[in-house]
């Protein structure tokens, strides 16, 4: 891991560390948004509610922003140090369900010009939908354990890099 990328960790932390308020404050907000509605109407209820919404709406935007640079500074992480933060074996299995899944499109498309009886066709078109459908789910899974990996190892690897209290 370069200082850069560690650099850029730290601030992807305050940044996560900047939402967590943000986010329980509009949850709380939204909990006393629904409950006002559920009171008899009233110039003062009708006035809280936009009030509150107002309030919603610009945390709303807050945390778009800070969700982007979030993303950003996470993308540029991974231009950097992506491989060095991946799990090989995970990448490897996301490459081997890439491949079936494209091999599952090749089947298919020549499956659905073949003139097979049309029975026939449809079922084994409907199990190559059903595998896509699996593998689709296995590439989001293994890509949700591969952000993980990345993210613990970056966490773990910014410790060995100094920070600006030392």
């Amino acid at each position: 891991m370069r200082l850069l990328t560690a650099i850029r960790f730290r601030e992807l932390q305050k940044i996560e560390d900047a939402r967590a308020p943000l986010m329980d404050g509009m949850v709380t907000l939204i909990h006393a948004h629904v409950h006002l509605r559920q009171e008899p109407a009233s110039p003062e209820n009708d006035l809280a509610i936009k009030q509150i919404c107002s309030i919603i709406r610009t945390m709303e935007n807050d945390n778009k922003i800070l969700s982007e640079k979030r993303s950003e500074l996470w993308r540029a992480i991974l231009a950097l140090d992506g491989p060095a933060l991946s799990s090989p074996e995970i990448a490897e299995e996301q490459q081997k369900v890439a491949l079936a899944i494209a091999w599952l499109d090749r089947v298919s498309k020549r499956l659905a010009l073949n003139l097979l009886e049309c029975d026939s066709r449809e079922e084994a078109l409907m199990a190559i939908s059903e595998l896509h459908t699996e593998l689709s789910h296995r590439g989001s899974d293994l890509a949700s354990s591969q952000d993980e990996y990345q993210v613990a190892q970056a966490e773990a690897l910014v410790r060995h890099f100094p920070t600006d209290e030392n």
